[in-house]
């Protein structure tokens, strides 16, 4: 019998190789499929939710930083995935989102914050 949750659990813990892969690589190595696939993803992610937001500006989810290094932003998804590691069940979309959402959340409305 074929399983979803197997199967996305496959394809993030992949995911999550390759930008561990990624990560302890040299800044000065050349391209690599493990760097790509991993920012790849990533980034599409990030760009699948910043586009989200526009059509609920009063919903807003994410208030993220003015710049944001792609290499970073994969740090906060392998710190995330080490905090809640059955995250990786979910499947790649899910534990990006997750930590994403997580690491830049937009105040709540009718907050106060001092």
């Amino acid at each position: 019998m074929f399983s979803l949750t197997a199967t996305a659990s496959n394809e993030a813990h992949e995911y999550l190789a390759a930008c561990r892969e990624a990560r302890e690589m040299s800044p000065d190595a050349p391209p690599s499929y493990a760097s790509a696939y991993c920012l790849g993803i990533t980034t599409g992610v990030l760009r699948t939710l910043e586009y989200l937001d526009e059509f609920t500006p009063r919903n807003r989810r994410l208030c993220l930083p003015e710049s944001l290094e792609p290499g970073r932003l994969v740090d906060r998804v392998l710190a995330y995935s080490k905090k809640y590691p059955a995250a990786e069940r979910g499947g790649t979309a899910r534990l990006v989102r997750g930590a994403i959402t997580e690491h830049y959340p937009c105040p709540k409305k009718g907050t106060n914050s001092l």
